[in-house]
């Protein structure tokens, strides 16, 4: 579609004003940008996939280190994406693999073959695609023209990525245990009907989506609620919800809250919201709060 117009263009421009040698000239013109653009076609996929994932990485790596949430985990990781930056701070686990990079290597690679390129990323975001996935998306204008003007090739790329989030690691728990405790992000495989399934996802520390729990970006932030700003942005179920293992806490020396549901972002928050013991239950400190119980199917002592 990209080239169709351009091989027109020059079997018109020749048949009606052109030499044979000029011919030859603007035929060779019309392949260099036509296989410029080409390779900016192949490569934007690809880049974007990379510095997604990077950036993502990157993120994680500046809450691992410092301990501290982000302020806003869709700035700090668009930040990342293009800049190579978080806070302003250099990132070295970008490692040149910005969107701002990626342009300036095409750039380069344009002048080679004298083309003059501008290439603007209108819109890079991140949000929740649902429980378990982010989708990162990006809005790309490509400008190439040729030294003397006569052909330009102009395009807008909406790109989008999806990435899984299982096997990342869930920052409510290492934020509010001073990193004494870490859990990696696992999706249980099923529904949770009954007690014997509750006791399967405390041994497991499996995650279940969650019509109120935090999403991924919100625990990114030390948050224990969703915030409009990334609910809004989907109308699917985005938050996720897991369940602390007391013993866990007290092993590493951490005081706990022995009337408070286990119900991690309930457990984590600041008010108090009480739990009861589940009977049947094989660990008898578990305490889920009324809303969860009848979720999961279990009775409790209350």
């Amino acid at each position: 579609m990209l080239v169709l117009p351009l091989l027109v263009y020059l079997m018109v421009y020749v048949d009606t004003s052109v030499s044979r040698d000029e011919v030859v000239v603007l035929k060779i013109r019309g392949i260099e940008l036509s296989n410029y653009i080409h390779s900016i076609n192949e490569d934007v996929p690809r880049i974007f996939k990379i510095t997604a994932s990077r950036a993502l990485i990157s993120a994680v790596n500046e809450i691992d280190i410092n301990g501290t949430p982000l302020d806003d985990a869709n700035l700090r990781i668009t930040e990342l994406m293009l800049n190579s930056t978080i806070y302003g701070q250099n990132s070295s686990f970008m490692n040149g693999s910005t969107l701002t990079d990626w342009a300036g290597r095409m750039i380069k690679l344009g002048t080679k073959y004298g083309l003059m390129t501008n290439i603007s990323f209108l819109n890079v975001n991140v949000k929740p695609y649902d429980s378990f996935t982010l989708e990162f998306s990006m809005i790309l204008f490509v400008n190439s023209t040729d030294s003397d003007g006569t052909v330009t090739i102009a395009r807008y790329y909406n790109e989008s990525y999806l990435l899984s989030l299982d096997g990342f690691e869930d920052f409510l728990y290492s934020i509010n245990t001073n990193g004494f405790v870490k859990r990696i992000i696992h999706q249980y495989p099923g529904y949770v009907a009954n007690t014997s399934d509750v006791d399967y996802l405390v041994s497991t520390g499996y995650y279940l989506n969650s019509t109120l729990g935090p999403s991924y970006l919100d625990r990114m932030e030390g948050k224990t609620f969703q915030q409009v700003k990334y609910s809004s942005q989907t109308i699917r179920q985005i938050g996720m919800e897991s369940i602390v293992d007391i013993q866990r806490l007290l092993q590493v020396g951490l005081t706990v809250s022995s009337n408070q549901s286990d119900v991690d972002y309930e457990y984590f928050n600041t008010t108090t919201i009480a739990g009861c013991a589940v009977v049947g239950s094989s660990n008898s400190w578990l305490k889920l709060d009324i809303d969860h119980a009848a979720q999961y199917g279990v009775t409790t002592s209350c």
